[in-house]
């Protein structure tokens, strides 16, 4: 391995933070480590600053509640449950413990390991027999001549994870497909309710779960239209359906629709009608009579 990655340490991080064993195992020199981690923290701390670079990790979280960032989204992750992720996409994400107690086991493992199936983000599974066997296994020190079983657990553990992962591959872009799919018709919800409203595309976000970046990627890949023009159409087409009923006057109607300016949305409304409102809503008046 290069020097890099042999220089790098954990160990300045938990001594600030404490409750931190190796259990057996040596990530660089054996390819697999056992660690166990027990605390209480009063404020949050950012955990991926612990994490090896290019290694997988598998965490068997017992106590605590740690939250995964990324540009796309925020996951957050409670106990007990069995973490899994990458740690050579720590660029594009960090992990954070919250504060209050935390206990969990950490297995770390050359990333080529599940070369074949790795997630592309983190993902939580349940906590398996296995999982909550290694986890007593590592409570306490390890005595030389228990090592071997502790390590056979591990391996056990990582064998079972690899098949759950295997068999589940072709789910995750079904789920990607179908929270993507439900993402976009919450974007169309919330703009429907508030269209009289300026757009907030912070707030949208919020709302729909994910970073604003990542919303208005992901909307236009998927619309062939940006949130604005969404939202623009979406204002006059329903300003369409009001003048067209004969209930509002235009004024009302631009109001109703979001427009504070007569002049806008009089532009705005022939540009796309090829009519101005006046002229729309009385023919439309015309033609019920």
């Amino acid at each position: 391995m290069n020097q890099q990655k042999q220089l790098f340490s954990e160990q300045p991080y938990w001594s600030e933070i404490g409750g931190w064993s190796p259990v057996c195992g040596d990530f660089y020199s054996r390819g697999i480590s056992v660690e166990h981690h027990q605390f209480t923290v009063d404020h949050t701390t950012r955990w991926s600053d612990s994490f090896h670079p290019g290694s997988f990790e598998l965490c068997i979280q017992l106590e605590g509640v740690c939250r995964e960032t990324s540009a796309k989204q925020t996951q957050q992750f409670t106990s007990p449950s069995l973490i899994l992720y990458e740690t050579t996409t720590a660029q594009h994400f960090h992990f954070e413990r919250t504060r209050g107690p935390h206990h969990f086991v950490t297995l770390e493992i050359p990333r080529d390991h599940f070369k074949n199936s790795n997630p592309n983000q983190p993902i939580s599974l349940p906590l398996t027999p296995t999982a909550l066997e290694l986890a007593e296994l590592s409570k306490t020190a390890v005595p030389s001549g228990l090592e071997l079983k502790v390590l056979a657990k591990a391996y056990q553990l990582l064998a079972e994870t690899q098949e759950q992962l295997s068999s589940k591959q072709g789910l995750f872009c079904e789920n990607w497909k179908t929270e993507h799919e439900s993402r976009i018709t919450r974007v169309k919800e919330y703009l429907k309710e508030r269209m009289d409203q300026p757009l907030q595309l912070e707030g949208l976000a919020k709302a729909v779960g994910c970073s604003p970046h990542y919303l208005s990627r992901t909307f236009s890949q998927t619309e062939g239209q940006t949130i604005s023009q969404f939202l623009k159409q979406l204002r006059l087409n329903t300003a369409a359906q009001l003048l067209g009923q004969g209930n509002l006057n235009v004024t009302e109607v631009a109001l109703e629709v979001g427009y504070n300016s007569l002049s806008h949305f009089s532009r705005a409304f022939s540009d796309r009608f090829d009519c101005c409102p006046c002229s729309y809503r009385l023919r439309a008046t015309n033609a019920t009579k």
